[in-house]
């Protein structure tokens, strides 16, 4: 698989992974089993582990977003905003060191 399909198969896996974290500790260790799979059983580590970070901490984000924009009230809402920020911030920077890095070697990431 590319590396561009591999980012959204594992994005995909990000989202669905955030949605199965409100399953508690079995939805986490699930999630981690499957991001282990993922990015150790293919050359393309990188990018499916900037997809999964961006999944989950984009999706995070918006539902967290959401939560604010509506009205609701969250206790100590920046620790949970730093959440899902700081793991979509970081699958961005790796996805753009994935792109950069495809481009000086003369491939291109989709």
């Amino acid at each position: 698989m590319d590396a561009g399909r591999l980012w959204i198969v594992a994005f995909v896996l990000g989202c669905v992974g955030t949605v199965m974290l409100d399953f508690g500790t079995v939805g986490a260790l699930l999630l981690l089993l499957l991001a282990i799979t993922v990015v150790s059983r293919t050359s393309h580590h990188l990018a499916a582990l900037s997809g999964i970070l961006t999944g989950i901490g984009g999706l995070w984000t918006y539902l967290l977003v959401q939560i604010f924009a509506t009205g609701g009230n969250q206790d100590n809402g920046t620790f949970w905003l730093a959440v899902g920020a700081v793991p979509l911030a970081v699958g961005l920077v790796l996805l753009a060191f994935v792109i950069r890095r495809g481009r000086a070697s003369g491939s291109s990431i989709t």
